[in-house]
């Protein structure tokens, strides 16, 4: 009998660290930058959307890395950048919320364009820290 109840013992403090530790871990910011539209001017594009944080803990947004691409209706390519980091100054983005944010890309190769255009952000990736600063 002794043995049996050593066993349940030990499984059911087995089953409990299973459930236990691995909320424990999961507990942490997730956040990315979300675009909502990009406006062109001559040399400068503007990124207008917002950082959500799914997840259960606040932090605070460091940078943005994307690639750019810009095409005209009529499918010509207006503008590509690959690979842009955008600094950011400490955006603080609590657990479970949006918050706007616009990104300026300066290039004396971007178009002004009045037409319609399409845009699309690709290989996003969003740097965050727990601490300001």
């Amino acid at each position: 009998m002794k043995t049996t109840s050593r066993f349940f013992l030990l499984f059911v403090l087995t089953a409990l660290c299973t459930i236990i530790f691995p909320l424990a871990a999961a507990a942490k910011p997730l956040i990315r930058f979300h675009t909502q539209h990009v406006y062109l001017h001559q040399g400068n594009a503007e990124l207008v959307g917002f950082f959500e944080n799914t997840g259960d803990e606040m932090a605070y947004v460091k940078r943005y890395e994307f690639d750019l691409i810009i095409t005209a209706d009529n499918g010509k390519q207006l503008w590509t950048t690959y690979g842009t980091q955008h600094y950011v100054n400490s955006v603080r983005v609590p657990a479970g919320r949006r918050i706007s944010y616009t990104i300026n890309v300066r290039n004396s190769h971007i178009p002004e364009y009045h037409g319609k255009y399409r845009w699309r952000t690709e290989n996003t990736h969003t740097y965050w820290s727990k601490t300001a600063g």
